[in-house]
Parts: structure tokens; sequence; C-alpha cells
């Protein structure tokens, strides 16, 4: 997080806060405000950032600046093992009520459709992985859905959290596997076999895991 926002800083910061401090701020406020959910942690992944008048040193925040700030959300959010209902889409505004330092947040959950961080491949078809923390199964609400009578309307959870890939069995009937051995739960390697009863695929990784 140190090198967040470099190449903003000089041309708008001019007050006590730091970039990196917004960026260290922003991850805070979202982990805070953390929603629970029977597959864990949902994060806020609309937020707007009212800030003093006095630290920006631009009557307009700079594209670069959402930019930056939505590009470490989205890694905050793997890392940390969180699921975003939609791209992030951080919003900087200037509000000249705030004192010097005195950083504002309002946090939403925004439906929308997210770039994918993984795939599961078969010779039948492809399924993309777009959310983090993406339910596995044969029900239409599931995130990723497989129709074949062998899968469990909720049958597994695939995330990507610290710098690794996990896949939990969800009590379905007919068993997950992963290259050949029945699990509950693991972890996932670039080009793993995963096997959601009789339904095969090989997991692509599309992010640095």
């Amino acid at each position: 997080m140190e090198n967040v926002l470099v190449g903003v800083t000089a041309r708008v910061f001019r007050g006590a806060l730091h970039p990196t401090e917004l960026a260290t701020r922003l991850v805070r406020e979202i982990d805070l405000n953390l929603r629970s959910s029977d597959i864990g942690p949902v994060a806020a992944n609309a937020v707007s950032i009212r800030i003093s008048a006095f630290d920006m040193g631009e009557t307009t925040p700079p594209s670069e600046l959402e930019e930056e700030l939505n590009t470490l959300l989205e890694a905050a959010s793997l890392e940390r093992g969180w699921r975003l209902e939609g791209p992030a889409d951080v919003a900087v505004l200037i509000d000249r009520r705030l004192g010097p330092g005195v950083v504002a947040y309002e946090l939403h959950e925004r439906p929308g459709v997210r770039t994918s961080w993984g795939r599961l491949r078969s010779s039948s078809g492809n399924h993309e992985i777009r959310v983090n923390r993406a339910v596995v199964g044969r029900g239409s609400n599931c995130d990723i859905v497989i129709d074949d009578s062998t899968v469990s309307r909720r049958h597994a959870l695939i995330w990507h959290e610290a710098d690794r890939i996990h896949l939990q069995d969800l009590g379905s009937a007919n068993g997950t596997t992963v290259d050949g051995t029945v699990i509950s739960s693991t972890t996932l390697e670039n080009g793993s076999m995963v096997q959601f009863g009789a339904v095969r695929f090989r997991l692509e990784v599309i992010v640095d895991a």
C-alpha cells in the first residue's frame, strides 16, 4: 500500500493528508463496516470519499486518483477474502465544510458485472469466476450455475484470500474432489482439476495468486 497513488501525490495533495494515509483509511473504513453472510464477509464496493479543500491541491480531484483507489479496493478484496457485489467504484469529492485531515465516507453495496479473476474450464464450456466468494451449484441464484443433476443446488464456495485460492464443499450430496481427492476444504493451484459431482473442470487463475 506504500506505493499507492504515487503518480498523483505531488499534484493532488497539499495538506497534512498523505495519499498512503487516505488508502489506509479507506481499507480500514470498509473493514469496519463489513456485512456478515453465510458465505463470508461482504464489503461495500461503491464508496464516496469527501476530503477537505485544504488537503486537496486541485479544484477537482483528478480521475487518476479514483482509478488508483478502485485498483486498491479490488486488490484489498482479493487479499482479505471480501466479496464485492459489483466493481469497485470510488468517488472523491471536495467538501469545504471539512477541516484539514478530516475524511468522510459513504459506503454502499452496488450490484454490477465484475471482471473475472478466474475461470473454470471444461470441454463442454467455461464458467467465469467474477465475484470473490463465488457460490457454485445447480441453483439459479448461484454465482456459477452448473446445470447437472449430480451437482447440488449450493455445492461449493470458491474464493481468493491471502494470495491463495480456497475451495470449500457446502455439504453437497455427491461431493467435491480436487485432483482426484475428495475434499471438504482445501487450497487450489492454477491448473487444479476440480470436480463438482460428476462435472470436471480445470481452474485457470487470471489474477496473481
